[in-house]
């Protein structure tokens, strides 16, 4: 039986990263649940530290760590879903609303991924940068490029 005040913790990994996060959290009292790609099944994971190490099977797509999630969720009370890799910040986003685990959601997660919305969030901040434009609307291409010596940062 699994103890309801016992935190799980779902760890979303396309490469092999985490192992001192995984350590930590089982150190801390959490169970701490993997969810990766087959071809990583084999990786010298902190497997001491693991209450499950989840294969997704093929091309893995959100989709099917989504599904993957459900499959844990339905088992276990997942409190937290943390991505270990830049790569995963959307995928553990969407497996966050769908499952109502707190925590940051697709729109956010998106600006940690996403070069152009990480770019544009801290232009708006007033953080000091190259001079860029967006790669969407013609005119302001043609701006840019009019007011703007080569090489260009697009």
């Amino acid at each position: 039986m699994i103890a309801l005040n016992e935190p799980t913790i779902l760890c979303v990994v396309s490469f092999f990263k985490g192992n001192d996060f995984i350590r930590e959290c089982k150190r801390q009292g959490a169970r701490v649940v993997v969810l990766t790609r087959e071809k990583l099944l084999t990786a010298d994971w902190a497997r001491e530290s693991l209450a499950d190490l989840v294969a997704i099977p093929g091309k893995t797509t959100v989709q099917s760590y989504l599904a993957a999630a459900i499959h844990i969720a339905r088992q276990r009370r997942v409190t937290r879903v943390v991505a270990l890799e830049e790569y995963d910040i959307v995928t553990a986003a969407h497996i966050r609303e769908h499952l109502c685990v707190p925590g940051m959601g697709t729109t956010i997660a998106r600006c940690f991924q996403d070069k152009l919305a990480m770019r544009a969030k801290a232009h708006d901040r007033g953080i000091p940068q190259a001079e860029f434009v967006p790669l969407l609307n013609y005119e302001a291409i043609d701006e840019f490029m009019k007011r703007t010596s080569p090489p260009w940062s697009c």
